[in-house]
Order: structure tokens, then C-alpha cells, then sequence
């Protein structure tokens, strides 16, 4: 069996003998009760377990909790535990959904993390041809992010960005960035994942609670993913609106409820010239619809300049222009032969 996932709760994470992802397994009295990621049949699942040595690690640990501590102390794994087990297993492993009256929920106003473009709590699109500078757009943010000046909830107060990035060296094009924008270097992390001792690549969704453990621990406000598609496992199919939706989106967007931050996933426009913005997107329809803004970045006809356009979902607001030029004595980093911007406009 795993190791047990915190020192207070009846529950131990491990290997699932059937499918060979993560299982969870809780004690509530007596009762042992097992699942695991793709709901295998539990029974089959205890079958193949020492479940009386089971109990017994789990009672040890009953017998030695500690009061939990507060919530903004406690990890995304423990956070999801408390709001996801009972939905999930009811008495006997049986799933059970409740109905909670809305009288019991408190109203609450969107929060934003780039003022009305990036809300948090949601998953956010930004959509652009390729070499274009997205990329260097989400650098800069995390550059305003973490010394406090971007516009938004957080203006004033520095805050976190956790890196996922599939294209770009970190050493040679994401750091050189960052240090042209003026970030503040230790408010802003990359994600590495380790498999049996050796370099593996992130994915989606099988490592969203770990990348929320990671945010709890960094204070982390913004989710890059760079690309999107480059995340998803081999299991979802990015053209079906389902897989896209369920299995992709869904996770990402609770990620950034229970969180507290905003999501920003990157994607290409498709070669079509024709039709509406959104239908213009790479991949299933239901890319867009999984998330609550799509920021479209592009040039803007009348300038020699790149702009990012306002999100479907977000109020309206005017176009922000950034123009890919080093004023004299200013720090500038070369991308892809291209300068990246470091001025920094009043008000931007």
C-alpha cells in the first residue's frame, strides 16, 4: 500500500491492482471502502489486497490525528478528499449525490486576476497563431504577477505563477524572458515530473492534484499551460467535446475554484479564414465552451503591433496592444529572431 496522504484522515492512496492508477482507500469504522481513478469494480479491488492489514495501518493513524489545521494551511489533496469522498462512496461504497439548497451558498462577485480578462476560479483560453508571441504575453504577466502591479484583484500584491510548458527551453528562452520583463524570479515556478528516477512529462488530467499541492505550497495565483493540447494524455481525444469538456477542462476548472487562481491554457487557431472567432479555434467546440473567457491574441490590422482582443466571456473592454520593441537602455531578451517587449506602458 502507498503512503497515506495525511496524517489526520482514514485514508491511504496506493497503486489500484486493476488499472494500475492512483486507489484511495478509506476506513469509516469497519467499513473499508476502495476506489481508485477509473472506477474499477471494487470488490475486485479489495480482493486483491491484505485488507486486514489494511485496517490496521488505518486504525494506527486514527489513533494518532491531530486537529486538522485551517483551510488555507491544508493541502489540494486534503481539500479535494473532504469536498469528493462523500459524493463519491456513500455507506458501503455505494455513490450517492446530494442536493444542497442554494439558501445555504453565499453570492460571491468575479474576481479577477488580470482585470476583466483572466477571472480567477476559471479556466481561461488564449488563442493566437503560431509564433506570434503568446507565450512572451503569459511571460509578462507573470512578470507583473509577481511584483504586484498586474491589474486585478492581486494589484499590490505579489503573487505565484506555475509554469507548464512543452515547447519553450527554460534556460535559454522562459528564464531570458522573464528577466526582460523585470520578474521577480522566486515568485515564479516550472513544473517537473519524475517517473522511477527519471524525466517525465506533466499530464492532464492525471496530474491536476498534484500540480494543487504544488500551488497551495507556492502561493500560486496563475496556471500557465503551454500549450494545452500538449498536456492531455493519450486517453482524451482533443476533437471529442466530451473528452475535452469531462476530462480535460472539468478538472482544470475545479483545480481553480479550490485553489483560488486562474487557469491559462494556450491553443492555435485552425486554418480556416471563414465563421465566427471560436469556431475558428484548434480542436472540438468544446474546447471553448469548457472555459469562461477566450482572449484572442493577433495582429492588429491598422498597427505594426500585436494585440490581445477581449474574451468571450468577460466584459468589454478595449485592445491591448503590445509592441515587440527594446527602447535604448532597456532589457530586452532575442526569441525566435524576434525582440521581446520590456517597456512597460502606463496603465497596461
Amino acid at each position: 500500500m502507498g503512503r497515506l496522504t495525511t496524517a489526520y484522515a482514514t485514508t491511504a492512496d496506493g497503486i489500484c491492482p486493476v488499472c494500475e492508477r492512483t486507489a484511495y482507500l478509506t476506513l469509516r469504522g469497519d467499513d473499508l471502502l476502495a476506489t481508485c481513478d477509473s472506477d474499477c469494480d471494487e470488490s475486485k479491488l479489495l480482493a486483491a489486497l491484505d485488507t486486514d492489514a489494511v485496517r490496521a495501518e488505518l486504525r494506527v493513524t486514527c489513533d494518532h490525528e491531530e486537529e486538522p489545521p485551517e483551510r488555507g494551511e491544508r493541502s489540494y489533496a486534503e481539500l479535494i478528499e473532504a469536498a469528493q469522498r462523500p459524493s463519491r462512496n456513500g455507506a458501503g461504497g455505494r455513490r450517492e449525490i446530494v442536493a444542497e439548497s442554494f439558501a445555504s451558498i453565499a453570492a460571491e462577485r468575479t474576481r479577477w486576476l488580470w482585470d476583466r480578462r483572466i477571472p480567477l476560479g476559471c479556466a481561461t483560453l488564449l488563442v493566437g497563431r503560431e509564433k506570434l508571441g503568446k507565450s512572451t504575453l503569459t511571460d509578462e504577466l507573470a512578470a507583473r504577477l509577481s511584483r504586484g502591479e498586474l491589474p486585478g484583484d492581486f494589484a499590490g500584491e505579489p503573487a505565484g505563477t506555475l509554469i507548464v510548458s512543452y515547447e519553450d527551453s527554460a534556460a535559454r528562452t522562459i528564464k531570458p524572458r522573464l528577466m526582460a520583463a523585470g520578474a521577480d524570479l522566486a515568485h515564479v515556478h516550472r513544473t517537473l515530473a519524475m517517473s522511477k528516477g527519471a524525466r517525465d512529462l506533466v499530464t492532464l488530467p492525471d496530474d491536476v492534484e498534484r500540480i494543487g499541492e504544488l500551488a497551495v505550497r507556492y502561493g500560486v495565483r496563475l496556471l500557465v499551460i503551454d500549450p494545452l493540447s500538449a498536456a492531455l494524455n493519450g486517453k482524451i481525444d482533443a476533437h471529442r467535446e466530451q473528452d475535452m469538456r469531462r476530462q480535460a477542462l472539468a478538472p482544470l476548472a475545479q483545480l481553480a475554484e479550490e485553489c483560488d487562481l486562474a487557469v491559462l491554457g494556450l491553443a492555435h487557431f485552425n486554418k480556416a479564414r471563414a465563421g465566427d472567432l471560436l469556431s475558428r479555434v484548434l480542436g472540438t467546440r468544446g474546447l471553448t465552451a469548457g472555459v469562461r473567457s477566450v482572449l484572442a491574441f493577433g495582429r492588429d490590422p491598422d498597427a505594426d503591433e500585436d494585440s490581445v482582443d477581449r474574451g468571450s466571456s468577460t466584459p468589454p473592454a478595449t485592445t491591448r496592444r503590445r509592441r515587440p520593441r527594446s527602447p535604448a537602455g532597456s532589457r530586452a531578451e532575442r526569441s525566435r529572431g524576434r525582440m521581446a517587449r520590456s517597456s512597460r506602458p502606463p496603465g497596461w
